[in-house]
């Protein structure tokens, strides 16, 4: 009997708990809180990202090639409106006679054609054939690329050898 008494008591406990749990209803508290679904002002993003692209005018000739090194520590994109967010960018423009560094605190991409840069904007622009260095400052600078023009709101300077 001893044996058995345990076994009996955790069939009783478990008939009881059953029969108690199957007449509550579990609903939801109205006090909680709802939850909402999080909106993002992006479709995606990419941290510490930094991308490569060579452009070749001519098949096998060197001396037309150009590369671009783009790096930022955060860009967020957003496929409908194509525009992008990007933290701290840093570009390298490379060509055979020539290179071309640009950094800025912000920066945005409009419909791939338009790249405004703010914060603290340095463009630094070398020409490697007359070691001679060109340099752009400003708070905020906008390219075209379509039109092939830089313009700016703000104060700039830029500061050139000779």
């Amino acid at each position: 009997m001893k044996r058995r008494l345990p076994m009996v008591l955790v069939f009783l406990f478990s008939a009881i708990f059953l029969v108690i749990n199957s007449f509550q209803s579990f609903q939801p508290s109205s006090d909680l809180p709802s939850i909402e679904s999080i909106k993002l002002d992006y479709s995606w993003q990419i941290i510490n990202s930094t991308t490569w692209q060579l452009h070749k005018e001519a098949k096998d000739d060197l001396k037309h090639t150009k590369q671009i090194i783009a790096s930022a520590d955060k860009i967020q994109y957003q496929n409908d409106s194509k525009v992008s967010d990007l933290t701290a960018p840093f570009i390298i423009q490379q060509e055979v006679d020539r290179v071309v560094f640009i950094t800025s605190q912000t920066g945005r991409s409009e419909q791939e054609n338009i790249v405004s840069l703010f914060g603290g904007v340095v463009i630094e622009s070398v020409d490697l054939s007359a070691n001679a260095v060109k340099t752009l400052t400003s708070e905020s600078v906008v390219y075209n690329n379509l039109l092939q023009t830089l313009s700016s709101n703000q104060r700039t300077t830029v500061q050139q050898p000779g």
